[in-house]
């Protein structure tokens, strides 16, 4: 239940505070006082805003705050979204034109979780909203939540096969008609895969057979060069090799070590350098012994040589993408084989999905028809109290061509206005007063086994003449009675004469700025606000 709301800087509201009834409310007002936008407040609880849309002229920014009374749903919710529990639950909107926030008991929460929690607490429900009996979706839905607690298992099967149905319709459209298309793809994914596979490429390959074809190509220049570094290191007829050299600077720095302290450190050196040069020297010596012009070995390499570059023309250019794509190849092999199986199968696994379907969704029907006729009889009972006692309801079936997510037989109302004239879809009923006259009496029954706490009416009464403002105040005053929080935006002052708290809409001006306010009318005021809704003076009343 919705016990209070307070805003500040909302479009025209500048500060107001209101605490609501827990049965009949009623929001009365002048065309232009500011009815609607007290309904656009109620509906920003919906998270329905656009920060910009509702900054009033006031101040720079604005907020928004709602109490409720909790319930066990709501404070599972508030469990399972790791919102703090607090009862009353507390809802607040605030923000400037650059931002906003959304908390729920002072936790941040984004405007889709607010989304999901006011539906639990609350309906609104709009002006000329009888238009949806003009769409036979909303038949269903309307059937659907008056048999919720009977067809709820049924529609959750349905769901879980359905998914599967679009699935396996999917795989279908995946597969080609025939096989020849597959088999083809496939046998050309195996020689792709086989000439890799046969080529036994090895990582990093290219650069170790590249690097060895070019030694072997530039034999006589390469051991010249390194015969010359070993001239240089050792021994030379000419002059003492490097090595020797060396060996001279190490005895002489070891000569003065004791001397001067400095000659410790140059003669590491000078001994990391002669080691260093040995070791060169003895690769240099183990690389010429192993290193011999072998001319098959070179044109080994050669065609080797040519082989990885084949491949990786082919399938590169890298030699790491010839391994990738080769992996890829493998990976659409087996996509391809895998459906292959599966299209010996899907035939038959969609055509038992189909019969699954279609049992659940008779039941669906079956539950939907024994509810609509229960549905019939009730509202018909209600629109003979709204002086409608000629109107008979019924409903018509219809089946889509293929399975949807609620089913694939429906059923929509059909009305007969006057004895003997034939049952026609309610779209069809031109009058609007007939309209919303049914559309009331079709809330009055479903309300009756909702679990909505709070339901608000956005002039309900729409289309429908003073004559039956009593009717519909005395419905909608038993819907409050029945334990219905209901809030009514009504110009009937019959509607408005059976609320229990009554409020009204007006605007004043404050200097250059318009100020509308939601005030409690009672006693005297209130019964002047009634008058005045008849449209007589005090005096004439008087």
């Amino acid at each position: 239940m919705l016990r209070e709301v307070h805003a500040r800087n909302f479009l025209l509201f500048k500060d107001v505070s209101v605490s609501f009834h827990a049965g009949f409310n009623v929001i009365t007002g002048e065309t232009g006082a500011g009815k609607s936008m007290f309904i656009r407040l109620l509906r920003s609880l919906f998270g329905d805003y656009k920060a910009k849309e509702m900054i009033g002229p006031f101040e720079e920014g604005f907020w928004i705050e709602a109490v409720f009374d909790n319930d066990p749903e709501i404070v599972q919710m508030l469990l399972q979204s790791d919102i703090p529990v607090d009862d009353p639950m507390v809802i607040k909107i605030a923000g400037t034109s650059e931002r906003f926030t959304t908390r729920i008991n002072g936790s941040l929460v984004s405007s889709r979780v607010l989304r999901e929690f006011l539906p639990k607490t609350f309906e609104i429900h709009s002006q000329n909203a009888f238009q949806k009996l003009r769409t036979d979706s909303f038949h269903i839905d309307m059937v659907d939540r008056y048999a919720e607690g009977r067809i709820k298992q049924v529609y959750e099967q349905y769901i879980g096969l359905f998914k599967k149905y679009n699935e396996l319709k999917t795989l279908q459209r995946e597969l080609p008609g025939n096989s020849s298309e597959m088999l083809r793809t496939l046998d050309f994914l195996n020689f792709q895969i086989q000439e890799i596979e046969e080529s036994a490429l090895q990582n990093n390959e290219d650069v170790q057979v590249s690097g060895e074809l070019k030694a072997l190509s530039n034999y006589d220049f390469i051991r010249n060069r390194l015969s010359g570094v070993l001239s240089t290191l050792d021994d030379d007829p000419e002059m003492p090799g490097v090595m020797d050299r060396i060996g001279d600077i190490c005895k002489n720095l070891e000569d003065i070590s004791e001397m001067e302290e400095s000659s410790v450190n140059w003669l590491q050196s000078a001994m990391n350098a002669q080691e260093m040069l040995s070791d060169l020297s003895r690769e240099i010596y183990s690389y010429l012994d192993y290193f011999e012009f072998d001319e098959e070995r070179m044109s080994e390499l050669d065609e080797r040589m040519k082989t990885i570059d084949a491949m990786k023309r082919k399938y590169g250019p890298e030699l790491e993408d010839v391994f990738h794509n080769l992996d890829q190849f493998k990976r659409q092999k087996q996509t391809i084989e895998s459906k292959m199986d599966r299209s010996r199968t899907l035939d038959q696994e969609l055509e038992q999905t189909r019969k699954g379907l279609a049992e659940l969704d008779q039941r669906l029907f079956q539950i939907r028809v024994e509810s609509a006729q229960i549905i019939e009889k009730e509202v018909m009972e209600e629109l003979e109290d709204l002086k409608m006692d000629k109107v008979k309801i019924s409903h018509d079936v219809y089946q889509d061509s293929d399975f949807q997510s609620k089913g694939k037989t429906f059923l929509y109302f059909t009305a007969s206005t006057n004895p003997g004239t034939p049952f026609l879809p309610i779209s069809k009923i031109a009058s609007g007063g007939e309209m919303s006259r049914i559309f009331l009496a079709m809330e009055m029954v479903i309300q009756q086994v909702m679990d909505v706490p709070s339901v608000v009416f956005d002039e309900i009464d729409s289309g429908v003449g003073a004559r039956l403002g009593d009717l519909i105040g005395k419905k909608i005053a038993l819907l409050a009675d029945n334990g219905v929080q209901t809030f009514v935006i009504t110009h009937l002052p019959q509607v408005a004469a059976f609320a229990q708290r009554h409020f009204k809409v007006g605007k004043f001006q404050d200097g250059d700025s318009t100020v509308s306010t939601i005030d409690i009318v009672d006693g005297s005021m209130r019964e002047k606000e009634l008058r005045e809704m008849y449209g007589e003076s005090l005096e004439n009343m008087e």
